[in-house]
């Protein structure tokens, strides 16, 4: 029941990481972190069967873990992005309160001339 179990859980992880790599340049992050989520439950579902994994089952574990470099560059990819643009709204929300002070209406500005 336990190789069944193992199988059915590689299998399952298999077709997400297959999925994800078919629409990598097209996941946006809440996609990633979905994807995350999902494999990391079943990661956790397969922990259990840990003592009765088989060297056949390694293997295919080693060729999941293959492919992860790609997954996290692209991630690593949006991270660096959203970061960048979080950059420029701050840089952008600086300069614009630079010249929009916030005066009261009815005060008068007086320029000593020397």
């Amino acid at each position: 029941m336990s190789t069944e179990s193992i199988q059915s859980l590689l299998d399952q992880i298999n077709q997400l990481t297959a999925e994800a790599l078919h629409q990598l340049h097209e996941m946006t992050e809440e996609q990633f972190e979905e994807f995350a989520t999902k494999r990391e439950l079943l990661t956790q579902q397969l922990e259990i069967y840990r003592a009765d994994i088989t060297d056949e089952h390694r293997s295919q574990i080693a060729i999941l873990l293959a492919s992860d470099p790609v997954i996290l560059q692209r991630m690593a990819f949006l991270k660096n992005e959203a970061g960048q643009w979080l950059e420029r709204k701050e840089t952008v929300r600086t300069q614009r309160n630079a010249y929009h002070h916030a005066y009261a209406g009815d005060s008068l500005f007086v320029d000593h001339r020397k």
